[in-house]
């Protein structure tokens, strides 16, 4: 088959230039390149006013398959890319599952199948489950068409662990591909340390945690002669970093990296984050309860229902208290002062919280009540209550009618008396009988 493009703007990629020229294309294969071709084609393409060049390729996906499809699949994923001119993608393995066994490599590229004509690599992980403590069978991934290891959007904190994977990715000849940042320097943060954070009260995330990774995997690829790549590199002691590394001889391909995500990383992203900012603001505005039970859900950690669901006196009490600490605030009153701003804020709204209900309150997630314009609290606001406690008092009220506190407690002994006491105090079980043992003279009058 003959296709003739006319008209384009050719990209030249050895020479790097860029001519209007028209092609000629045989069989898949580039025939002729000039201008004013005039050969016989069984398709013509009119391509004046675009860009003729070879297809992108786009090293760091996301296509959410499986598990996260609301956000994003392959089939839409792949979509996307063709409209975009980008005809090779390779995807992260942070799905649900997670891919980290031959059998989650399978399933990407039979989806892929289906897509539209681009080429999808997937991405295996380092770590079984992205936990960081046991590593996958690498070469078992790469059998099943892994083109390499990466546990993005988590750091493998464990060195030891990382030198393994490494040594076997090197093997199995995979590039490892590293998500730089000290975990316990950054879990839970969500600017970066400076003035603004401080200005905010909030726990900022140093630059530190990132260069202290970026060394380790440059260590750990000169040790291991594992090929290594850095995922996003965004500071500048992390640049530095990378100019070091190349005196003392680094390989190119491991810098060149470093510097196309430096200047790919933020361009890509922040086009991302603008579109999520508007979305954000259009719940805030237009749909205010979901957009308040989505973020005291996402923050329930720090949201703590004996201060945020007693009204707004109780709320603006705290938030006075906490400020007048001022420097020795802890980094929870810190994190929890965040969230009492945006309860006060709720409350001027002229919303509310119910009470705490057994049967009517989620484990983990605020539930809206739109008739009342109020939110119901979730189990885990109980301050203490773990997630494990909070499912487990969910499960067990559902579908079930208990007769006293004294009997919820026994069918939930990962919710301790401590934990009983304050969800009584919350009215979680309203007007229900502490014992289940009957009062006889009550029931004489």
């Amino acid at each position: 088959m003959k296709i003739l493009i006319q008209h384009g703007r050719v990209v030249h990629p050895v020479t790097g230039t860029v001519l209007l020229q028209d092609l000629l294309i045989e069989d898949g294969k580039i025939a002729l390149l000039d201008r004013g071709l005039n050969a016989q084609a069984d398709l013509v393409i009119p391509a004046s006013g675009l860009v003729v060049c070879p297809g992108l390729v786009d090293m760091h996906v996301h296509l959410r398959d499986p598990g996260l499809t609301y956000k994003e699949d392959i089939l839409t994923g792949t979509a996307a890319a063709a409209h975009g001119g980008v005809t090779s993608v390779a995807c992260m393995a942070n799905t649900s599952p997670v891919v980290d066994s031959p059998e989650q490599i399978e399933y990407i590229l039979n989806r892929a199948r289906f897509g539209s004509g681009v080429h999808v690599y997937p991405i295996g992980a380092v770590s079984m489950g992205l936990r960081g403590e046991e590593p996958t069978d690498a070469e078992a991934l790469k059998k099943a068409g892994a083109i390499a290891l990466s546990d993005d959007g988590c750091n493998v904190d464990n060195a030891n662990l990382m030198r393994d994977a490494m040594i076997r990715a090197k093997r199995q000849e995979l590039p490892v591909l590293c998500h730089c940042e000290d975990t316990s320097m950054v879990e839970g943060r969500a600017v970066n340390e400076g003035s603004v954070s401080r200005q905010l009260w909030l726990e900022g995330r140093p630059a530190i945690a990132e260069e202290l990774e970026v060394m380790r995997a440059a260590m750990l690829a000169e040790e291991t002669g594992a090929r290594v790549h850095i995922c996003h590199i965004s500071t500048a002691k992390a640049v530095d970093i990378v100019r070091r590394m190349k005196e003392h001889g680094v390989p190119d391909w491991y810098i060149g990296s470093c510097k196309k995500i430096a200047y790919l990383f933020p361009k890509a992203h922040a086009v991302a984050y603008v579109m999520m900012a508007f979305r954000i603001a259009w719940f805030k505005v237009h749909r205010p309860l979901a957009f308040y039970a989505a973020y005291f859900s996402i923050r329930a950690k720090a949201f703590d229902q004996e201060f945020m669901c007693q009204g707004m006196d109780v709320c603006q009490k705290k938030m006075r208290e906490i400020i007048a600490k001022d420097k020795d605030a802890s980094a929870v009153e810190q994190d929890m002062l965040t969230t009492l701003e945006v309860c006060y804020e709720f409350y001027l709204r002229g919303f509310t919280f119910r009470r705490m209900d057994l049967y009517l309150s989620d484990a983990l997630h605020f539930r809206v009540d739109e008739e009342h314009k109020a939110l119901i609290p979730p189990f885990i606001s109980v301050a203490g209550l773990g997630e494990t406690a909070a499912l487990s008092l969910a499960e067990q009220a559902k579908g079930r009618r208990f007769i006293s506190v004294e009997e919820v407690s026994a069918a939930c002994p990962k919710v301790s008396k401590t934990h009983i006491d304050k969800l009584t105090e919350a009215g979680a079980f309203g007007d229900m009988p502490a014992t289940s043992q009957l009062d006889l003279f009550a029931m004489l009058g």
